[in-house]
């Protein structure tokens, strides 16, 4: 009966036990909410004031000043030159990079020349008989005729007699016309006009090419250029100081850009002008053609001045976070770019929300987390 009753006695202690557990802990949870409630987080800039340098910053692709597309006047088969034709080979000014097959151009440049030689020779008889003083310098040009060779000049007309005569018996018209022949020949070969680089190759030696098909397309290698856009706010400042810092896409600096020419059209899309500088690479820093770079231009630099977030400032004034409370500061904006504005007027270590702020209650306590 007495092991009985003590059993019963630690059950209803046990009982009274959790009972008063359940109740301690949601009193203690509801303290926690409460606290919790009455607690707002907002994130904050901690003002550091330093001399600040305000730059420009815009972007673009390299391209070379100079980009050819290799194509013939004339049609035949294609012929290898003094490089290989294909991407990526060099080649220095002055080489052959190629050339159409012109062998019938020459033996029907070569047949006309023999007959042009044979009608001069017939005229002389003429020309000795009606024109005795101009004999010896038409014989001397009949002299210096090569089938082989381009022709000689023409010998001045001394008067329009003499020039009426030639031109009756054909010679003059003929002679312009193999001097045509002769220079059409001089397209049959395409000769580098600078030194470069093959980007792309359209038709390979052995084909045959018409006239006006694309072969090749080279670039002048060493001289390149980059198109940035520019709003119109900033032209002034880039036409006055014309030297950009070119950096790759890493951030690491490769080469200085000069400013060389502005076009006069807005770009429709991005809504500014597109500016192009000539770029020198740094010694021992490389610039290829395609590449996309950054371009920098140290703008202004201010003194005790400080970068907040645009969301910061408004009406000329910021939220300035103090023992829990928020207090409204004025301050000065010096420059603005891209989401950021440099301001003066603020202390060091003052506590700047950076968010928008909205109208708390008294009892809400405000806690600061630090923007890194």
């Amino acid at each position: 009966m007495k092991v009985r009753h003590f059993v019963i006695v630690i059950l209803v202690l046990a009982t009274i036990g959790a009972i008063y557990y359940r109740i301690n802990s949601a009193e203690q949870e509801e303290r926690k909410k409460t606290v919790s409630s009455n607690t707002v987080y907002l994130p904050v800039m901690e003002v550091e004031n330093r001399t600040r340098i305000f730059t420009l910053e815009s972007y673009g692709q390299v391209n070379s000043n100079h980009q050819i597309e290799l194509a013939f006047e004339v049609s035949g088969r294609l012929k290898k030159g003094d490089v290989d034709l294909k991407p990526g080979v060099s080649f220095r000014r002055g080489q052959l990079i190629a050339s159409v097959d012109n062998a019938e151009a020459i033996f029907s440049l070569s047949a006309r020349k023999s007959t042009f030689l044979t009608l001069i020779a017939n005229v002389m008889a003429d020309v000795k008989m009606d024109y005795p003083d101009q004999a010896e310098k038409w014989n001397s040009f009949l002299q210096k005729i090569s089938i082989d060779s381009y022709l000689p000049p023409l010998p001045v007309m001394n008067s329009k007699k003499e020039e009426l005569f030639f031109t009756t018996r054909n010679v003059i018209s003929e002679y312009n016309n193999i001097r045509s022949q002769e220079l059409r020949l001089e397209k049959y070969f395409f000769v580098a006009p600078f030194d470069g680089t093959i980007t792309e190759v359209f038709a390979d030696p052995g084909a045959i090419v018409n006239m006006g098909t694309r072969v090749a397309s080279i670039v002048k290698t060493g001289d390149y250029e980059v198109k940035i856009p520019l709003m119109l706010k900033d032209l002034n400042y880039f036409e006055t100081k014309g030297i950009i810092e070119i950096s790759d896409a890493s951030g690491d600096v490769i080469g200085t850009g000069k400013l060389s020419r502005v076009s006069n059209v807005i770009n429709k899309n991005t809504q500014s002008l597109d500016a192009y500088f000539s770029i020198t690479a740094l010694p021992g820093k490389r610039i290829f053609n395609g590449m996309y770079v950054n371009a920098k231009m140290n703008k202004e630099s201010f003194a005790e001045a400080m970068a907040l977030p645009f969301l910061s400032v408004k009406d000329n004034a910021v939220n300035v976070l103090k023992d829990s409370a928020i207090v409204t500061v004025p301050v000065q904006i010096l420059a603005s770019i891209p989401d950021t504005l440099l301001v003066i007027g603020l202390q060091d270590g003052m506590q700047v929300i950076t968010d928008q702020v909205t109208t708390y209650p008294d009892s809400i306590r405000i806690i600061g987390i630090k923007k890194r």
